[in-house]
């Protein structure tokens, strides 16, 4: 029962940042913005009130708390961020050179006012509800590699918005890799962190 209380509040946040985001995003129709910024917008609105919801769901869940413990968060850090952002900047470099697609997700977008949403709130609240919630609940389900496969396939659709439909694949393995220290390491903290840092690097990109 409790693993499908987890699974059921990861799909509650994820319902409150779809609902959230189209419903500020039709408001803002009428109002004179770019397309990309009035989507980001949404989205970090949606993400604000989402991480409040988390934030109960955290307060009231023993299994997130213990997820979130700082044991070891240096060195497991390391070892997942490192080739993450191997696996990213190799990818973006071969898509840029072999296929001519430009990595960008912040186009038109300003990105030191896109970094605190960046690098803080999207990382905390994505994280929890992929990672800790979804994943987690799914595990005892269904086993680790079918929970990865399928909590990977949320995350990848979650992103088809916001990136070019052939970046979708990279975005799928980047999740499986994400995932290794719920299921290995029972901990949150790096996919946070790991997450965080992918984002500073699509920040870094867009000044160039």
């Amino acid at each position: 029962m409790q693993n499908n209380h987890l699974i059921l509040a990861g799909l509650v946040g994820l319902v409150i940042i779809a609902a959230t985001s189209s419903i500020i995003y039709m408001l803002g129709k009428g109002v004179k913005m770019g397309e990309e910024r009035l989507r980001f917008i949404s989205d970090s609105i949606a993400h604000i009130i989402a991480l409040l919801y988390l934030t109960i769901v955290v307060f009231k869940n023993s299994t997130i708390k213990k997820l979130l413990n700082r044991q070891r968060i240096v060195r497991n850090t390391v070892l997942l961020s490192v080739p993450s952002l191997f696996f990213i900047i190799a990818i973006e470099y071969m898509f840029k050179k072999y296929a001519n697609i430009e990595f960008n997700p912040l186009q038109n977008i300003d990105p030191l006012q896109a970094a605190p949403i960046l690098l803080i709130i999207t990382p905390i609240v994505e994280e929890i509800i992929f990672r800790g919630l979804i994943l987690t609940g799914l595990e005892k389900h269904i086993g680790a590699i079918l929970a990865v496969l399928l909590s990977s396939i949320f995350f990848t659709v979650a992103h088809v918005q916001a990136l070019h439909p052939q970046l979708l694949p990279v975005v799928f393995i980047e999740s499986i890799i994400l995932s290794y220290p719920v299921i290995r390491w029972k901990s949150l903290a790096p996919c946070i962190i790991t997450h965080a840092l992918i984002n500073l690097q699509a920040i870094i990109i867009s000044f160039f």
